[in-house]
């Protein structure tokens, strides 16, 4: 579900209707129920809160198996990529994080109302913090860029993506 502001009624609501369809799913026969992936995608799930996102864990193995060696990815914003939540995620077992970025193009983040160059920075050095420290909780981390964006000159893309490279070690 695309949530673009944080109703909490709506999250609820959702939510509610969300973990009923995985309680009734009907697996086919032939279908063992093993589970090699989750993936938290689309709307920013990771404004859900921890409970909420543990509830959907726990439905989903209570319906399921999992695989021995299951992934489960969380997209997120960077505002959200905070140490505490990225803590929070790897012991609920969200081991790949999707952070978008799109560009590093401030004049472009603006337009496309996102958080700004600054906010994105600070994220990638939270991951980066994360992948210093004894525990390397979340392992896996993609980003996620646009190309072709306003504002976004020929081989800034490539530009970005080199710096990040660059720069932090986690990738």
């Amino acid at each position: 579900a695309s949530l673009w502001s944080i109703n909490r009624v709506l999250v609820h609501k959702y939510l509610c209707y969300l973990l009923n369809d995985i309680k009734n799913f009907k697996r086919p026969v032939e279908n063992a129920g093993l589970l090699n992936s989750v993936y938290f995608w689309w709307g920013t799930p990771s404004i859900l809160e921890i409970n909420q996102l543990s509830e959907i864990l726990e439905t989903l193995k209570n319906k399921f198996w999992f695989e021995e060696n299951i992934e489960i990815t969380l997209e997120s914003t960077p505002k959200n990529v905070t140490k505490e939540n990225m803590i929070s995620w790897g012991k609920l077992g969200i081991n790949r994080l999707s952070m978008w970025i799109q560009t590093l193009n401030d004049a472009t983040l603006q337009e496309i109302k996102r958080d700004g160059k600054t906010i994105i920075l600070e994220a990638l050095e939270n991951i980066q913090s994360i992948f210093q420290s004894e525990e390397k909780i979340i392992q896996n981390i993609s980003l996620d860029f646009i190309i072709w964006l306003p504002f976004v000159s020929c081989w800034e893309t490539l530009k970005d993506i080199k710096y990040i490279l660059e720069n932090y070690d986690f990738i």
